[in-house]
């Protein structure tokens, strides 16, 4: 409001009161002025919220979204020094983490019965009463029966959890506690059996077998 109209509406005031109420009113008017003019400033000068900035929020988009591209390349980089174990007499490989060692149990030289043990450890393939010290072991079950009989029989496996396919052939998933278990049906008469002991290596089977290659068949 132009200053010029305030004093004019001050004097106005002044006059029609009578002599003795004009200095009360003058310092109520005043101080109403000034009260006034102290609220517009405070709204004019009050900090106004920000929004965030688009880089921000692309920021957390790429944060909270990440790519199937993003996800195939963390699987590359966290096999990249795996090393890879390799079948010549069924035909078959797959990596395996380089902090393991595998080696052959010698008390099943007529069949493939290999153990993967911690680096720096005595392997021991275990007895009734002494449990093994592998973390994965693979073995070659005889399974005569077709695909399709394997499949319906799935579920009567203990421990079952659910059928699935593996490198293009027939396969069941099972778990009891911490032992979990891939059978895969890779010929007309025989099964690989992966089975891992512990949590840990337990978590790293799924890529073991994301990554097996079958060669003869």
């Amino acid at each position: 409001m132009p200053k010029a109209i305030i004093d004019l509406i001050i004097k106005s005031m002044i006059k029609k009161l009578p002599r003795g109420f004009a200095s009360p009113i003058i310092l109520l008017v005043v101080g109403l002025i000034v009260g006034i003019a102290a609220t517009f400033l405070y709204f004019q000068l009050k900090p106004k919220p920000t929004t965030p900035s688009q880089t921000t929020q692309t920021e957390q988009t790429s944060t909270l979204t990440s790519s199937p591209k993003a996800f195939a390349q963390q699987a590359t980089d966290e096999t990249a020094s795996w090393k890879t174990y390799t079948n010549t007499q069924y035909g078959f490989s797959f990596q395996f983490p380089s902090e393991w060692f595998n080696y052959d149990n010698p008390n099943n030289p007529s069949r493939v019965a290999v153990g993967f043990y911690p680096n720096g450890e005595t392997p021991n393939p275990g007895e009734a009463d002494y449990p093994t010290n592998a973390l994965l072991s693979i073995e070659i079950s005889d399974f005569k029966q077709s695909a399709s009989e394997f499949e319906n029989t799935a579920s009567q496996t203990a421990g079952y959890q659910k059928t699935l396919t593996i490198a293009g052939y027939p396969a069941i998933q099972t778990q009891i506690k911490t032992f979990k278990q891939y059978y895969i049906k890779f010929s007309s008469s025989n099964v690989l059996i992966l089975t891992t002991y512990t949590a840990d290596a337990g978590s790293k089977l799924d890529t073991i077998v994301s990554l097996i290659k079958f060669t003869n068949h």
